[in-house]
C-alpha cells in the first residue's frame, strides 16, 4: 500500500470516507447533491469508490466532464456512458432516436451529436428522461469537475448558453416527479464562483438551490493516522525507509502536519524516503518543508493562488484584494481580528470599499481558505489549513 502520488486512487485504498459516502447516500434519496472542498481533498475518490460500491437500488454513472465544451458535447458524453448498458439489457434511447428523426434522420450510432444552437435543450431532455425510463434502478449522475464545464461552455459560446444548460438541469431535477434521477456536482473550482461570474452578465437564478450542499473536510485523526502507517509499512516492507521511532508517533505527526489532508500525507510519507537515515519524529517537519519549498511545487500549491487569479473577477481589484488578505493572515499566529485585516490591508493598497472588502472575506471563507470565528458581534479569520498557511507564508507571504 505504497502512498499514491497523484492520479486516482483505486475505491479500496480510500480511507476514512465511509460514513461520509453513507449520509452522502441519505441524503440522495430525497434530492442532488453538490459536493465541496478545496482541491485534493479527495472528491474525486469519494465519487469514484461511490461508483464501484453502489448502495442497493442505485445505478451510478460517473463522468469527468472538465473537457467538455458545448451543450451538446456533453449530451454525446451522457449517451456513450449510459448506452452501453442500455444495449445489453436490449434497451434504448427512443426518445432520442425520435429526435434525430426530426432533425433529419442522422443516424445515433457513432453518437457525435451536432452542435445544435437550438434544440439542444430538448435533446438533452429527451436524454436524460430516456435515462430515467430505461433503468430498472435509480441513476445517480456523479459529474466531476462540472463548473470546468460551465466555464468552458461560457467560454466557447455565449454566457447565456451556460445559464440556459445550469436551468435545464435543475428543471429536470425538480419535474421528476419519480426520484429515479439524481445528480452530483463536484469540481476541483467551486461552482459558486462560475455562477458569480454569470450573476455579473445578467444571470438571476439559483441553480442549485435544489440541491444539498456537502463539504468534504479533512480526514479525522484516526484515519489520517492510519493512512499515514499503510503508507510508512509499505515502504518500510520495501526497504525505501527505517524507523527510528515508532511508526504510530510518526503517523500522528504526519496526521496533524499535513491537517488529515489525504493527498498531503502521501506526498510526506513518500518524501521520507528522501531523509537518507532512520525516521525520525522531527524529519516530518522536514518532509512537509521540501514539500512546500519545492521550486516544482509537485504538490500543486500553488493552484490556491491560480485559481484565485482566474476566478476572483467579481471587481477589478478583487483578485489583489484577496491575495493580499491571505498575505496578512499568512503572518499570523492567531486568528486575527476583521478590524485589524482592514487596517493592514488599507496601509498597504488603495481600499475605500468595506463592501468589497466583507464579500472578498465571505468569498474567502466560502472556498476553504479561511474559517471565520464570531463572538458576539467580533468576527476573526484564519487559514483553514495549516499547511496552507506555512506554504503561503514561505511563497507568498
Amino acid at each position: 500500500m505504497r502512498p499514491i502520488l497523484g492520479g486516482n486512487v483505486p475505491p479500496e485504498r480510500v480511507v476514512g470516507r465511509d460514513a461520509f459516502i453513507k449520509g452522502l447516500w441519505q441524503s440522495l434519496e430525497n434530492q442532488s447533491a453538490v459536493l465541496v472542498s478545496e482541491r485534493r481533498i479527495g472528491k474525486t475518490s469519494v465519487l469514484r469508490k461511490m461508483a464501484n460500491e453502489p448502495r442497493d437500488g442505485w445505478y451510478p454513472v460517473y463522468m469527468v466532464i472538465e473537457g467538455v465544451r458545448s451543450p451538446a458535447e456533453f449530451i454525446s458524453r451522457i449517451v456513450d456512458a449510459v448506452s452501453p448498458i442500455l444495449s445489453r439489457r436490449k434497451r434504448n434511447l427512443a426518445r432520442l432516436q425520435r429526435f434525430f428523426d426530426e432533425i433529419g434522420g442522422q443516424p445515433v450510432g457513432t453518437w457525435n451529436l451536432p452542435e445544435l444552437k437550438d434544440g439542444w435543450k430538448k435533446l438533452l431532455v429527451s436524454t436524460l428522461e430516456d435515462v430515467r425510463d430505461n433503468f430498472d434502478e435509480r441513476v445517480v449522475f456523479l459529474w466531476d469537475e462540472l463548473p470546468l464545464m460551465v466555464s468552458n461552455i461560457k467560454d466557447d459560446h455565449e454566457a447565456k448558453v451556460a445559464m440556459e444548460l445550469l436551468d435545464c438541469l435543475r428543471d429536470q431535477r425538480v419535474a421528476d416527479d419519480s426520484g429515479k434521477l439524481r445528480m452530483v456536482f463536484t469540481g476541483s473550482i467551486g461552482l459558486h464562483l462560475v455562477i458569480s461570474e454569470l450573476l455579473h452578465k445578467g444571470y438571476r437564478n439559483d441553480p442549485t438551490n435544489d440541491m444539498e450542499t456537502f463539504s468534504l473536510e479533512g480526514l479525522a485523526p484516526e484515519h489520517a493516522q492510519e493512512l499515514a502507517l499503510q503508507g510508512m509499512q509499505a515502504l518500510v516492507d520495501d526497504g525505501d525507509i527505517k524507523l527510528a521511532a515508532p511508526a504510530e508517533a510518526l503517523a500522528k505527526e504526519i496526521a496533524e502536519g499535513t491537517d488529515g489532508l489525504p493527498f498531503y500525507i502521501n506526498y510526506t510519507v513518500d518524501r521520507l524516503t528522501e531523509i537518507g537515515e532512520p525516521v525520525e519524529v522531527p524529519h516530518v517537519a522536514q518532509a512537509i518543508d521540501s514539500l512546500i519549498l519545492d521550486p516544482e511545487d509537485k504538490a500543486h500549491f500553488d493552484h490556491y493562488a491560480e485559481r484565485i487569479e482566474a476566478y476572483y473577477l467579481y471587481d477589478e481589484r478583487s483578485d489583489d484584494l484577496a491575495l493580499l488578505i491571505l498575505k496578512i493572515l499568512s503572518h499570523a499566529g492567531q486568528p486575527m481580528a476583521e478590524g485589524q485585516i482592514w487596517d493592514d490591508a488599507v496601509a498597504q493598497i488603495e481600499l475605500t470599499s468595506e463592501v468589497l472588502f466583507q464579500k472578498t472575506l465571505n468569498l474567502l471563507v466560502k472556498d476553504h481558505y479561511l474559517v471565520r470565528t464570531v463572538r458576539g458581534s467580533a468576527r476573526s479569520y484564519a487559514f483553514k489549513y495549516r499547511i496552507v498557511q506555512r506554504w503561503w507564508l514561505k511563497n507568498r507571504g
